[in-house]
C-alpha cells in the first residue's frame, strides 16, 4: 500500500472515530431525550436507548479501530495469514451489532413501539450482514483460517 493512501485512509478512520464518538456521547443521547421529551409514554426507554445506542455504536468503532490496525500492516507491507485475527474481530463486531439490532427490533414489536426508525434499525443490520456475510465467507474459504482465531 503506497504512502499517501495508507494516510488518506488513517485520516478519514480517524475522522469516522470523532465523528461517531459525538454522536455517541452528545448527539445520540439529546435526540433519544428529545423524542421522550415529545413523547412522555416513551420516556422510561430513555436510558435502556442511550445505552443499546452507544453499545451499536461502540460495535462500529471497534471495527474502526481494528480497521486501523489492518492499515497500519498494510502500510508496513506485515499483512499476513496471521492478521486474519484482525478480520475475525471484525465479524465478531459485526454479529454482536446484528444481535444488538435483533434484540431492539423484537423487543421494540412486542412493546408495540413499531416507527420509521425501525428502517433505519433494518437497514443497518442488512449493511452489517452484507458486510460480515463475504467477510466470514473470505476467511472460512481460506485454508490457514478456517479453524478461527488462534488457528495454527
Amino acid at each position: 500500500m503506497s504512502r499517501e493512501l495508507g494516510l488518506a485512509l488513517t485520516t478519514l478512520i480517524a475522522l469516522v472515530l470523532a465523528g461517531s464518538l459525538f454522536l455517541q456521547v452528545w448527539a445520540f443521547p439529546s435526540l433519544v431525550t428529545g423524542i421522550a421529551d415529545a413523547f412522555p409514554e416513551v420516556e422510561w426507554l430513555v436510558v435502556p436507548g442511550v445505552v443499546w445506542g452507544a453499545l451499536a455504536i461502540g460495535c462500529w468503532q471497534a471495527i474502526a479501530v481494528i480497521t486501523l490496525r489492518i492499515v497500519a500492516l498494510a502500510r508496513g507491507d506485515r499483512f499476513d495469514a496471521s492478521a486474519y485475527g484482525l478480520v475475525w474481530a471484525i465479524v465478531g463486531c459485526l454479529m454482536v451489532f446484528l444481535a444488538l439490532v435483533a434484540a431492539v427490533l423484537i423487543a421494540l414489536t412486542m412493546w408495540g413501539y413499531s416507527s420509521p426508525a425501525m428502517l433505519a434499525l433494518s437497514a443497518s443490520g442488512i449493511l452489517a450482514g452484507a458486510v460480515g456475510v463475504p467477510l466470514l465467507w473470505f476467511l472460512l474459504t481460506r485454508p490457514a483460517v478456517t479453524q478461527g482465531p488462534g488457528a495454527s
